[in-house]
């Protein structure tokens, strides 16, 4: 019978193991939650005002906040890799300088590798809509420091007053997070744009 001590704590072990792993996985977050990530106010940098919010849960119009279906608004997060059930929060702001808006995208998914199959997913299907190079051969997808986070810099072309423009976007996942932010062609405001996201 004492030989069967050993592999009995053995056992007692995995089992809290396997306890505490169900435990530290990370909750998705509602639509309600992701509300309170998104920057606004003093948390903005200088020339940024939000002008609107938009999710699946809430509608308070008195907040600029609206419900509506989010189907549209996160399609390019759905692709070859199964991201299932996707929360998300999109807000709009009012740029200084520009006549369109910033964006700010923030999805809560089931768990990490959700978050990283739906960023692929994102730049797969960002790439099979611009298959080209910009001139000198640069690519329309790089990287970039977003406060501790290693990003992905996504080079949009638009047009601007007759005229086409880079415009920045950064791309990033935080445990079962994942951040997207759509900026402007000025780089360095669109990277401080992107570093009010706390996540």
């Amino acid at each position: 019978m004492k030989y069967w001590y050993p592999i009995a704590i053995l056992l007692a072990a995995a089992a809290l193991l396997a306890v505490s792993g169900c435990i530290a996985q990370e909750k998705q977050s509602s639509s309600t939650e992701l509300l309170g990530s998104i920057p606004q106010g003093k948390d903005l940098p200088e020339g940024f005002e939000l002008l609107y919010i938009v999710n699946d849960e809430v509608n308070d119009t008195s907040k600029n906040i609206f419900q509506k279906n989010m189907t549209d608004e996160i399609e390019r997060f759905y692709g070859e890799r199964n991201v299932g059930n996707l929360k998300v929060v999109v807000a709009r702001y009012r740029q200084l300088g520009f006549d369109f808006d910033g964006k700010i995208t923030i999805i809560s998914s089931q768990d990490p590798g959700i978050a990283q199959a739906a960023v692929s997913n994102y730049i797969s299907n960002f790439q099979k809509e611009n298959p080209f190079l910009l001139p000198g051969n640069v690519s329309l997808i790089g990287e970039a420091r977003i406060g501790s986070h290693r990003a992905t810099e996504i080079k949009d072309i638009i047009e601007i007053k007759g005229e086409d423009q880079i415009t920045y976007s950064y791309l990033w996942s935080s445990g079962n997070m994942v951040v997207l932010v759509e900026g402007s062609p000025d780089r360095e405001k669109s990277i401080a744009f992107a570093e009010a996201v706390k996540l």
